[in-house]
């Protein structure tokens, strides 16, 4: 029979190597680029059994009446007898063998299926390690209700194992993304699987995003015997709990007071020390996924990765609370957060967009690992343009790709769209939106002024029609970013009549446009006056007649498109005040957008003015974030960017850490710890020089009021310098970094991913008071049901409770099982945040309190004994 007609489906896997117990471990390996080959001495029919049992487990199934096992046992020490004495051990019905090359047991396994001698096949080998697979006919693991990781569409072997594969798989070689030159299954399984690609020579771990056709991944072995091997994935995205490597956790603690926090975290850390740890740690985790804190109530909130960083943590949390009761907020760089009470809830919430110039290689490259929305927000955009093979580019060498305008812009769009969606499911609702550049475009969106189909066509038109034209020796200019006294910068400019101002950034930043002559004239002048100036990475002189060019195309595009009233204030670029509402007046100014300044400083007081307090920024990098606290100043607000991509310092935290203080004015700089004692003592007479990023060194005047604006500086003992006090807010600062230094002298701190940094904002905004749960990728999605076109002896049926028949499917039940648990958490945190909140015990309240949960302890007790009898059943 053709195996044309019967895909086989993998449904189940084991794998035991080096450093890798089990399937999880080995994936997380491979995914973090870990090498763990080594030589092992090990039992191989010790582990053997047991390599079987944990694929037979994730398989969900126990019908093994009809089923068989063909094993490679290539490796000298491993007995021949293996496969049957498993096969004894667990009762299998079906042909039990072994032979000396992995893919010709898989190819026999799958001539077992084909020819309906077995209903389930075990194959694998034993080599360095163990893997083991599971296969079924996909159409018998659908109906069955199986958890399919992919499907072998084809496999050749001999002269002719490439076009022989393709035949029977049905279709080219060339929509084959990933292909690996050894018989490593389960590793493009789990590719498949988690739509990743993992890491090669030279490459790094990287998202698989797919459009019009299904991922597809072969095997490739020359050798003894050619074989080919091509599989394709199940389905184009998960919609259940899939993810096999670590998550971080949040966790989120409040109580009345402070002193009362303190003992409940006394309490917890006592908890994770007893041989109940891992249980303890999975209580806090789950309920802190949808905890809502009073307003009064003191909080902390932490990511942690495992239980050993919980119990350092919550060390620290503890240290700080026993010093600093007093304070009304701090912060740890290693992702705590407190707050002695939730923030006046009357504060507006306000979303920024990114704009050109903040997009960097591989932005939010952990978060499209984890997040299908960032993948599927890609894959929308490929259709018009490739542009995540840009972002995420197997060689990173060449990097002025993401710099030309048709790459930034869709690139920048995509992430900040996928942000603003993730945050969605977590309850955002902002009050108003704006974007700086071509951030105003996204804002649009984000008020419902056109759909995402619209957005993408607009965002592509916009980058296609302001890229450079095909003229020869045509200069699109180019922008320079210039930190300091805005008049002084004025009267400088007036020099430079081809030189205009082209965004109002903030109270010190402007940024300057023109030709990239007249650009380099102005910088030098501006540094040898002591300015921070910077290079945008940018492609234009944006915002000025440079790219006049592009206006009648994007204003066609414009006309394409039917503009909707906003659901939320939107503000504008050139005018500084909100948009209006009128649909024919958004499209025409915002034609008129890309010839004219960008006037942020006005916007964001416009906005404070009109109630904004909380501003979150979309997109890649911090720019926006920064400029906000430098127009605000001590004016009292939260400014937090999703991915604000610094990379942290590396190294012994005695010399290596820098610390952010506010200096003098408000205007930030930067203390190397060398040479400060960890008691916060005001600083006198330090020695210093300076020198901002560009490596260039300016003189510090010794009068304080001519320092240089915002200018990051690095303090070195080299000289004497200044005279400057430190405040307490300071002083929580900068002994967050020298917090348990002794211990830690050669800790190294390593850089946040995107997907913890986007956490730690998400626990940020909770901490602060904003009604947001965490939303988490891997628990989201709730598992598959099975079919109802079978026989439901042994099944599950689709109702609220489950039935308590013999059942086949462990793994859905299990999953319903903690849903249920998430659920409860959720109810019971609910109704004691009402009763906190309302700060009373009246009995009209309690006995509402009661029945719902009565009501729901009764549902909980009959999912409760079903997983009872899973959990017996497993052990036994």
């Amino acid at each position: 029979m053709n195996i044309t007609q019967e895909p086989i489906a993998i449904i189940g896997m084991a794998a035991i190597f080096p450093q890798a117990k089990n399937l999880h471990e080995y994936w997380e390996n491979i995914i973090n680029n870990i090498n763990s080959i080594t030589d092992i001495d090990f039992n191989p029919l010790e582990f053997g059994f047991s390599a079987v049992q944990q694929a037979l487990t994730d398989a969900g199934s126990n019908n093994l009446l009809n089923t068989g096992i063909i094993l490679d046992v290539s490796e000298k020490l491993i007995t021949l007898q293996i496969a049957s004495q498993i096969a004894e051990h667990l009762e299998f019905g079906g042909i039990n063998c072994v032979v000396d090359t992995s893919l010709v047991a898989l190819k026999m396994a799958i001539s077992e299926l084909n020819e309906y001698r077995s209903d389930m096949m075990i194959t694998g080998s034993f080599d360095k390690g163990i893997e083991i697979i599971v296969l079924k006919r996909l159409k018998d693991a659908k109906q069955d209700g199986n958890h399919i990781y992919a499907v072998i569409k084809g496999i050749g072997s001999a002269a002719h194992a490439l076009q022989k594969s393709y035949e029977i798989a049905g279709f080219l070689p060339s929509s084959v993304s990933l292909i690996e030159e050894s018989s490593n299954l389960i590793k493009i399984t789990l590719a498949l699987h988690h739509k990743i690609f993992p890491p090669q020579i030279n490459t790094k771990t990287r998202p698989w995003i797919s459009t019009d056709i299904p991922r597809r991944a072969a095997i490739n072995v020359v050798g003894r015997t050619n074989f080919h091997v091509v599989l394709e994935e199940y389905k184009s995205e998960q919609h259940r709990p899939y993810r096999l490597h670590n998550t971080l956790a949040s966790i989120l603690l409040f109580e009345r007071t402070p002193a009362q926090l303190l003992e409940r975290c006394l309490t917890v850390q006592a908890q994770l020390q007893f041989e109940t740890g891992v249980q303890d740690y999975a209580k806090l985790i789950t309920p802190s996924k949808f905890l809502k804190i009073p307003s009064p109530c003191a909080r902390i909130g932490f990511i942690s990765h495992s239980l050993g960083e919980a119990r350092e943590l919550l060390q620290i949390i503890i240290d700080f609370l026993k010093n600093k009761a007093t304070i009304e907020s701090w912060e740890h760089p290693r992702g705590i957060y407190y707050r002695k009470k939730g923030i006046d809830s009357k504060g507006k919430v306000v979303a920024l967009f990114s704009g050109q110039g903040s997009q960097y290689l591989n932005m939010g490259r952990e978060i499209a690992l984890n997040f299908p929305l960032l993948r599927q927000t890609y894959a929308e955009m490929d259709k018009l343009i490739p542009i995540s093979n840009v972002v995420f580019p197997v060689s990173e060498k060449n990097q002025e790709n993401l710099t030309l305008t048709e790459n930034a812009q869709p690139a920048i769009g995509v992430f900040s769209v996928a942000l603003y969606k993730i945050l969605q499911q977590a309850g955002f609702k902002p009050n108003f939106v704006a974007g700086h550049s071509f951030g105003e475009l996204t804002a649009l969106w984000a008020a419902g002024v056109f759909h995402d189909e619209e957005y993408f066509f607009l965002v592509n038109s916009r980058s296609q029609a302001m890229a450079q034209p095909d003229q020869s020796n045509f200069d699109m200019g180019t922008m320079l970013n210039v930190t300091g006294e805005i008049k002084t910068i004025q009267r400088i400019v007036k020099k430079f009549p081809n030189i205009s101002i082209a965004n109002w950034n903030s109270n010190r930043q402007i940024v300057l446009a023109g030709s990239k002559q007249e650009i380099a004239k102005i910088q030098y002048t501006l540094e040898e006056e002591g300015y921070l100036v910077t290079l945008l990475p940018v492609s234009a002189a944006f915002h000025t007649t440079f790219v006049s060019h592009a206006q009648k195309p994007f204003t066609d595009s414009l006309n394409a498109v039917t503009f909707k009233r906003p659901k939320r204030a939107v503000y504008s670029n050139i005018t500084g005040t909100a948009y209006p509402n009128n649909p024919e007046d958004i499209q025409q100014l915002l034609a008129l957008q890309m010839l004219n300044p960008v006037h942020f400083k006005q916007e964001i007081d416009n906005i404070y003015a009109a109630g904004g307090y909380f501003f979150i920024e979309f997109g890649p990098k911090n720019i926006l974030t920064q400029l906000v606290k430098n127009i605000l100043e001590d004016k009292p607000h939260i400014a937090i960017a999703l991915n604000p991509a610094q990379p942290r310092v590396t190294g012994r935290l005695t010399k290596k850490v820098i610390c952010e203080i506010e200096g003098e004015k408000g205007k930030i700089i930067e203390l190397s710890t060398d040479n400060i004692s960890g008691s916060g003592a005001s600083l006198v007479n330090v020695p210093v020089t300076w020198k901002v990023k560009q490596h260039i060194r300016i003189r510090l005047p010794a009068q304080k009021e001519k320092w240089l604006g915002s200018t990051i500086v690095w303090i070195h003992k080299k000289r004497a310098g200044i005279q400057f006090e430190i405040t307490p807010a300071e002083q929580i600062k900068l002994q967050t970094l020298l917090v348990n230094e002794e211990q830690n002298e050669h800790e190294i701190i390593q850089d946040k991913d995107s997907d913890q940094q986007l956490r730690e904002a998400i626990l940020q905004l909770r901490v602060a008071g904003l009604h947001l749960k965490e939303y988490d990728p891997y628990q989201l999605e709730q598992p598959e049901q099975p079919e109802l076109n079978v026989p439901l002896k042994g099944k599950l049926e689709k109702t609220s409770i489950l039935k308590t028949e013999n059942v086949e499917n462990p793994d859905f039940v299990h999953q319903e099982y903690l849903k249920n648990m998430a659920e409860y958490s959720e109810k019971f945190f609910k109704l004691m945040a009402q009763l906190v909140e309302k700060k009373t015990t009246s009995p009209e309240l309690l006995d509402t309190f009661k029945q719902s949960m009565t009501n729901f302890h009764e549902n909980l007790a009959k999912t409760q004994d079903l997983h009872h009898q899973y959990l017996k059943k497993d052990l036994e």
